[in-house]
């Protein structure tokens, strides 16, 4: 193609390598936090299902470790899994990602505060942070 005289082709084709890592947990009677990655990065999807009648929290985190109750000025983004015995949940996506400059922490409590420390119930809640 001639620079700025016809569209450029652009050809997606999958391969094996260089795509997107995953964060994945199914819960356990504790409150769910880890850290995703220990530096800079972005999240493009976060994916989370409850089959809890009650409403968990989903916090993400600007830091390096697993994120705490008390970390609460590096928290860059909230959600909430809507309780559903027969199952519900949410999918977010980010084209362009989500920035986080320093790293990326999650953390799932059963309470909407954020500085919570109210378990989850065991195997109720599955999540994937989608980043790189």
């Amino acid at each position: 193609n001639t620079a700025n005289t016809t569209a450029w082709l652009v050809n997606d084709n999958p391969v094996t390598s260089g795509g997107l890592s995953i964060s994945s947990f199914l819960s356990t009677a504790a409150v769910q936090s880890t850290a995703i990655k220990a530096s800079a990065g972005q999240v493009y999807a976060i994916e989370f299902f409850n089959i809890n009648s009650t409403p968990v929290y989903v916090r993400l985190y600007n830091q390096t470790s697993a994120p705490a109750g008390g970390d609460n000025a590096n928290i860059l983004w909230r959600g909430i899994v809507p309780g559903n015995t027969a199952g519900a949940g949410f999918v977010k996506t980010w084209d362009k990602g989500l920035a986080f400059s320093t790293g990326i922490g999650m953390r799932c409590t059963a309470a909407i505060a954020d500085t919570d420390t109210t378990v989850l119930a065991a195997n109720t809640v599955i999540g994937n942070v989608e980043y790189k």
